[in-house]
């Protein structure tokens, strides 16, 4: 692929990698980079991204433009999810005269193709998660009513729109072999691929000393919040062993985290960490990960990249969704607060067994998650 030509529009600006979706598309633009891609990135943003963080980017990317993203209430009026709607400045991005292949980072990113500039060989799409189950899952975990009705008109948007995006992009690369299945049975036509999760497979072992627990969620959206607040209100009170600390990390986007401050300010043993640009210090000071997640779609990225940092995984059934992980040998499951309390407190106490998981769920990820092999044969499938 030396020298090939690649347009990649994502809905999100790519660095930090400091959340799931992020970390998955910056590790793809560096296998993509490695593999000696001419990169033409584009990326959607509501604002502009810190000036390091800009010049991280373009050392791995030929070009980079940033296409502003914005939310207007009008635009709800739209038969387009409003996802998309607000990334429509991408039909107005200045495009090259040709590129053998452009991928697409999620559905978001669908103006693109209104582009009368737009010249590709190979159109590929990175399905995230199936859109409309994502936000049906959203729906039921919001309090809000007027938020909880936005993301049921939201779901049923993209629920109307799936033919038609499958039809214009047939070949899609998805992140979970479940959701590839439940397509390929749909629609007929469609050239899918099995692509796990990104992660760079530089496996670290972590010394896990110390009675500390680490649970990473994006702060802004709600099904991560009910995950904290699940794990504040319903788990925490239940762990009572010497020492024991939760450090909770996650990006916030800039909004106001005071609901998180309020719900610890019970505990003095309960770290929080807004929107940190590195979390390599937070997993090395921790020895189990928890994922206490409710609701969502596709995979938990955040599951995998605890594996391969070393940590082994107590989650409920969601957080361990489209992961592969098998219960009981690669991750620890429970979705009941009192066993996820006990399962958490066993692996702190338990250190022979916490070292069998982590061995045997990053074995696993080693021989199904090497995303160069999976993307080099897929697109050499493509242009032959």
């Amino acid at each position: 692929m030396d020298g090939k030509r690649i347009l990649i529009v994502t809905g999100d600006f790519v660095y930090p990698p400091n959340h799931g979706g992020r970390v998955d598309v910056w590790n793809r633009l560096t296998v993509l980079h490695e593999m000696g891609f001419w990169i033409h990135l584009i990326c959607t943003v509501k604002q502009m991204p810190e000036h390091d963080n800009i010049e991280v980017v373009r050392k791995i990317v030929q070009r980079l433009d940033l296409s502003p993203r914005r939310n207007r209430i009008i635009d709800m009026i739209y038969k387009e999810p409003l996802q998309m709607v607000s990334r429509k400045s991408l039909k107005d991005v200045k495009l090259d005269d040709y590129y053998d292949f452009a991928l697409l980072e999620g559905t978001y990113v669908w103006k693109i193709l209104s582009n009368p500039a737009m010249n590709v060989h190979h159109l590929i799409l990175r399905m995230h998660n199936n859109e409309y189950v994502y936000f049906n899952a959203l729906a039921k975990a919001e309090h809000s009513w007027l938020r909880k009705i936005y993301y049921l008109i939201e779901s049923k948007k993209f629920y109307q729109m799936d033919a038609k995006i499958v039809r214009r992009i047939p070949n899609i690369l998805f992140i979970s072999h479940k959701e590839k299945e439940k397509y390929e049975n749909s629609y007929k036509d469609i050239n899918g691929c099995f692509l796990p999760a990104s992660v760079k497979l530089d496996f670290k072992h972590q010394k896990r000393d110390k009675n500390i627990g680490l649970l990473v969620a994006s702060f802004f959206m709600e099904n991560n919040r009910e995950a904290i607040l699940f794990y504040l209100k319903e788990i925490h009170p239940l762990i009572k062993i010497p020492g024991y600390q939760i450090i909770i990390a996650g990006n916030s986007r800039g909004e106001s985290i005071d609901w998180i401050i309020h719900l610890a300010r019970n505990y003095d043993n309960v770290q929080i960490y807004d929107s940190p640009n590195d979390l390599q210090p937070l997993y090395d000071r921790s020895s189990v990960f928890i994922n206490s997640m409710l609701h969502g779609a596709g995979v938990k990225l955040k599951t995998i990249n605890a594996v391969v940092e070393g940590l082994p995984v107590v989650s409920t059934t969601i957080g361990n969704e489209g992961t592969g992980l098998y219960p009981g040998r690669d991750i620890i499951v429970e979705d009941d607060a009192e066993n996820i309390a006990k399962e958490i407190v066993y692996i702190l106490q338990n250190k022979d067994k916490a070292d069998v998981i982590v061995r045997n769920a990053q074995e696993y990820i080693k021989n199904h998650y090497n995303q160069r092999k999976v993307i080099e044969e897929y697109f050499s499938k493509l242009e032959s």
